[in-house]
């Protein structure tokens, strides 16, 4: 809260699980999203959601799968030659850039920050 005046994040993610997960709450904007990505701190005492309703705010859940998954969806795509739609690249200290085109909503594919 600190960080932004007063008024929370509006986009928080959320990768720990309960030893992180009552500081997120704490955090969020009003109207603002939680993504739950991931459960770093293992699995143990529920946080209290109450905030979330006060604040309007939403908690989305993220599942990414196994690494094997991962790595055989990337076989296929080699074996099938199927490349992303790449619109435009940007440097890193391009980002602001990068996001403005995003907004515009002209893309067609990926814009792609290179690190």
């Amino acid at each position: 809260m600190k960080a932004t005046d007063g008024e929370g994040a509006s986009h928080i993610l959320e990768l720990g699980g309960p030893g992180t997960y009552d500081r997120s709450l704490r955090s969020v904007a009003s109207g603002g999203k939680i993504v739950q990505i991931g459960v770093l701190t293992g699995f143990g005492p529920k946080p209290d959601l109450a905030r979330l309703q006060w604040e309007n705010a939403d908690i989305i859940g993220v599942t990414v799968g196994l690494s094997e998954h991962f790595s055989a969806m990337n076989r296929f795509l080699i074996d099938n030659a199927i490349h992303p739609i790449v619109d435009r690249v940007y440097g890193f200290d391009e980002v602001p850039e990068a996001y403005a085109y995003l907004r515009t909503g002209s893309h067609f594919g990926k814009v792609v920050v290179k690190l």
